[in-house]
């Protein structure tokens, strides 16, 4: 049996621990341990430095003197590094399930979670995907959409769903 669980590094998500250990008595279950992070942008190595500007009587122009920023990394530095940051993350949690569960970590950076949680599911042909859920409001769900309630009605495969402030009385 193949669960696929979603982690986003919230304590939220962090809530489904309790079931998937739960799970790790059945017999040939595997997990896969699903990181989502959003797309990050380069730092910059220094705040830009206050521009100074000289008028130029004779134009009626301005001229700025503003030197091209440094940066620390730029954006394919960015993802990698977030990229391994979520796989210790993930590695981390892995840990906290008893010994000898067979876990796979694998990461996504993407803008759009529900999505790379169907596919992560349909390219691993899960029997179960766990997730947790923040509980928003029907308003605030419309307005920010859910990543539960799209995973739950792309029908891949059924989602376990898990509060969090019921995850730590299961």
């Amino acid at each position: 049996m193949k669960i696929l669980a979603t982690f986003d590094g919230s304590t939220f998500s962090e809530a489904t621990l309790v079931q998937l250990t739960m799970m790790a008595d059945l017999p040939t279950v595997e997990f896969i341990f699903l990181g989502v992070a959003d797309l990050p942008q380069g730092r910059l190595q220094h705040p830009p430095a206050e521009r100074t500007a000289e008028t130029l009587p004779t134009a009626n122009a301005v001229l700025v003197d503003a030197p091209e920023p440094k940066w620390a990394e730029n954006k394919g530095q960015a993802v990698e590094r977030r990229r391994a940051q979520l796989n210790d993350y993930l590695q981390d949690l892995a840990a906290k399930l008893p010994k000898g569960a067979v876990v796979k970590i694998k990461t996504e950076i993407s803008d759009d979670a529900a999505t790379a949680i169907v596919d992560c599911a349909k390219r691993n042909a899960t029997d179960v995907i766990v997730m947790a859920t923040h509980s928003r409001g029907p308003l605030a769900q419309a307005l920010l959409g859910s990543t539960a309630s799209s995973v739950v009605r792309s029908g891949v495969a059924p989602v376990l769903l898990v509060h969090p402030k019921d995850g730590s009385r299961a």
